[in-house]
Formats: C-alpha cells, sequence, structure tokens
C-alpha cells in the first residue's frame, strides 16, 4: 500500500522523467530525473508506518463495523477489478498481438537475470501468484466469530480461491494485451518510464496518455489497486490478529496472557490487533533497506504457510492420520486422498523452487536467502519446543479447552457470546496453566 501511494504521489507531482521533444530517444542512462517526488527509504518508513496505523485503527472499530468494512471491501475487488479488465483495454490505443500474449517468450529479459531455461523462468514466476493465493485460509481463522461455520468457513475458501483464479487471470490478460512495449514498461528501455518501473501504473498511465494525451485518467484508476490492497491489508489484520489470539488461547506464543485479552467494548481481541501491526512494522525495517531482505520475506512467508496449510492434509493422507480423522459436515470424501497426495507434492516442489536464485551469476546482491530463513525458522522453532526442562514439549499439550460442553451447544448461533466465552475461560486456564488437551467436542 505504501508503495503505490508512492507512485500515485510521483506520477501526480511530474513522473520519473523529464519531458522529452517529440522524437528525441537519448541514452536511457543519461536521461536526467524527472521532476515527481519520489520518498526515500526514511519517507518511504514513515508512509509505511502510517498505513499500517490507519490500518489498525480501522480494525479497532466495533466488530460489526470491521465487517461491514470487510464486506465493502468485497465489493470494491469484484467491481473494481471489472472496471479495470474492461476500461483499460478499451482505453489502450496500441494492443499487443495475441501471438505474443500467450507464445510469445521474452528470451532477451530472461537472459538479463543469466536465466535461459523457458521453464524455469516459468517456475519462478508462480512465486508471486503463489504469494497472493496465502490469504486463503482467511475465513478459517474468522470461524469463532461466524454462524454455521463448519460449513461457512470451508465454502469461503473455495469460493476465494475460485475467484482469484479466474478474476486473477482476466486481470492479467487484459493488462497484457495493453502492453505495447515491455521494456518501456518494465522501466529498462531507453524510452523512459513515468512510473519509475512499476508496470501497472505505467500501463494505466500509457492508455491514458495514448488515448487523451494526458495520463491523469490513469492517476485516477490507480485508485482501484489502492482500495483493493488497503481491504486486502484490513483483512489481513483482522484474521492474523485471531491467529495470534488462538495461538495464545493455546499458550503457544510468548506473552499469552496479553494477547488473549478480549475488549467488550470492540467485541475483538483489541490487543491483538495492535500487537499483529507492531509485529508487520517489524518486519516491515529489513523490507525497505534491502531488496534481497524484500524477496527473502516474500519467499518465506510463501514457503512456511503453504508447509503450514498442508501439514494436516499430509497427516490426512498418511495411515496414522487417516485412522484419526472424523469427517465432520465439509468433506471431499474419497477425492480427500488423491487432492492430498498432490496437495503435498505440490508443497515439497515449491519448497525447492522458491528457494532457488532468482538470477545468475549468484552473488551476495541477489542471492535468494529464502531457503536460510527457512531453515532458521526451523532451527528456532525446534529450541523452543525442545530445550531441555524449560522448552514447550514441556507445557504445551495440545489446544486448552475453551467452553464446557453445555456452552458450546447453547450458544453456538451467537458469535459475539462464543469470543467472549472463550475469552474469560481461556484467560482462567491461561492464568492457571491448564495444560491439558481440549476435548474437540469442547472447541467453539
Amino acid at each position: 500500500m505504501a508503495y503505490i501511494i508512492s507512485v500515485i504521489v510521483l506520477l501526480s507531482t511530474g513522473t520519473a522523467t523529464p519531458e522529452l521533444p517529440e522524437g528525441v530517444i537519448p541514452d536511457y542512462g543519461e536521461v536526467p530525473e524527472g521532476p515527481g517526488w519520489f520518498p526515500n527509504n526514511k519517507q518511504f518508513m514513515g508512509i509505511y508506518t502510517g498505513c499500517l496505523v490507519l490500518t489498525a485503527t480501522i480494525n479497532s472499530l466495533r466488530f460489526e463495523h470491521v465487517g461491514t468494512i470487510t464486506e465493502f471491501g468485497a465489493l470494491w475487488t469484484i467491481f473494481g477489478v471489472l472496471i479495470v479488465i474492461i476500461a483499460i483495454p478499451c482505453i489502450t490505443v496500441d494492443h499487443a498481438t495475441t501471438n505474443w500474449v500467450f507464445r510469445k517468450f521474452e528470451k532477451d529479459a530472461a537472459a538479463e537475470s543469466g536465466i535461459r531455461n523457458p521453464f524455469y523462468v516459468f517456475i519462478l514466476g508462480l512465486l508471486l501468484p503463489a504469494y497472493s493465493f496465502t490469504g486463503y485460509d482467511g475465513p478459517a481463522h474468522m470461524s469463532e466469530e461466524s454462524t454455521n461455520a463448519s460449513l461457512a468457513a470451508p465454502w469461503g475458501i473455495i469460493l476465494g480461491v475460485v475467484f482469484m483464479i479466474f478474476v486473477g487471470w482476466s486481470w492479467v490478460l487484459s493488462l497484457l494485451f495493453c502492453v505495447s512495449n515491455l521494456k518501456q514498461v518494465l522501466g529498462s528501455d531507453e524510452i523512459p518510464s513515468q512510473a519509475d518501473g512499476d508496470p501497472i501504473a505505467q500501463i494505466f498511465w500509457n492508455a491514458f496518455k495514448q488515448r487523451t494525451g494526458s495520463g491523469t485518467g490513469g492517476i485516477i484508476m490507480l485508485m482501484i489497486p489502492l482500495g483493493g490492497i488497503y481491504f486486502c491489508a484490513h483483512s489481513t489484520l483482522t484474521y492474523v490478529s485471531r491467529i495470534l489470539f488462538a495461538y495464545a488461547r493455546d499458550r503457544a506464543v510468548p506473552l499469552s496472557w496479553l494477547w488473549i485479552k478480549y475488549n467488550k467494548t470492540v467485541k475483538g481481541p483489541l490487543i491483538a490487533v495492535w500487537g499483529t501491526a507492531f509485529a508487520a512494522f517489524l518486519l516491515g525495517l529489513p523490507m525497505l533497506g534491502s531488496e534481497e531482505a524484500f524477496t527473502a520475506i516474500i519467499s518465506l512467508s510463501t514457503i512456511a504457510l503453504n508447509i503450514a496449510y498442508v501439514a494436516p492434509t499430509t497427516a490426512r493422507i498418511l495411515p496414522w492420520g487417516a485412522r484419526r480423522f472424523k469427517p465432520g459436515p465439509f468433506h471431499l470424501g474419497w477425492a480427500a486422498y488423491p487432492i492430498g497426495v498432490v496437495a503435498t507434492l505440490w508443497v515439497g516442489f515449491i519448497v525447492v523452487v522458491f528457494s532457488l536464485p532468482t538470477e545468475y551469476p549468484v552473488s551476495r546482491s541477489n542471492m535468494n536467502f529464502a531457503g536460510v530463513t527457512l531453515l532458521a525458522t526451523f532451527a528456532l522453532s525446534f529450541i523452543w519446543f525442545y530445550f531441555p526442562f524449560i522448552g514447550a514439549y514441556t507445557w504445551f499439550k495440545g489446544p486448552v479447552s475453551t467452553l464446557e460442553e453445555k456452552q458450546a451447544d447453547d450458544s453456538g448461533s451467537n458469535s459475539d457470546v462464543n469470543m467472549a466465552a472463550i475469552t474469560i475461560v481461556t484467560q482462567t486456564k491461561v492464568a492457571e496453566g491448564t495444560p491439558e488437551a481440549a476435548d474437540p467436542a469442547q472447541q467453539a
């Protein structure tokens, strides 16, 4: 969100390149900087922090208001994407050919990164799509605040994935047909990039520049993805704070007594919301100063989240887990096993692929540190759990019981009562240090 705000400000204040006389194409390396303002690292950090504070503040509203904003965000995304995939190709004058969109492999662009294998390039290109799919678990984390969660959560996941597949593919195709000069869009051509190499902003700018002679319409159109990114950040903070709350309920994170606190006014874990925002602030510090750190965090988050997603799926298809699995109201039946096998193989594949270098020859400046950070994460987790005498193995015995059976049965239709009851019972048990695992029938 901070980056797209910076690009909008850049284009609004004069673009990244000066206006050149018609027909003049100078040496790209000698083109002076344009008059547009773009933040340095410290200024960017300020914008990033402001975005976090705004998102956390709105997430601190009463739960029903947060839910309304989330629903509005879904509508914004749906209609915003439809506007872009229809309007931008219609406004663009110089379109790409169908052959280029579907069949052209940019060998020269790939060769600049030292990669000549088309399959390798294709696999590396899956990183960002895979990263965008890491949010489909959101409905599961919000299930304790939903009615009929055993069916609503899985259907929310399925519908979200289907939406991302078809709408995301339509978005990419529509923008590709609006690219007449790929290098200029990427900011690597002798013709300068007004958006300083941001491809989406440059496509929007070119479309309106070709049609109207001014890129102002492209700046206005950028408000659509800006809104979509904000609502994505809003929803992410909402459900990640619930993850922190759930981990605290199970005494699986430090300071569990703090994150488990429930605010009756907003009907949610307010401290967990701001704790999550602060963690995002800390993660932003290395990303702002190092492109390698940014790539490593994106890769690590994609790999780690997929490992977390597939772990219960893999356990389900193994004999040990299959004997213990009890189907709920929503299950895949006979299809669970083949789907589980494919999912497990896929995650094993991306763990390797997304740890590979993205440029050759490999140097410190272009090294993909995802594999290193992943191993470090596993090592810290192993130490955290098995450290002699005080490790988690001595006190973490599984999910903590949160509700008595009668409470679960009587209050199952009231999400606010559920949330409050979960917190009250859990705070008591966390304070008492209750270690026993919960009966699944008692889980909210």
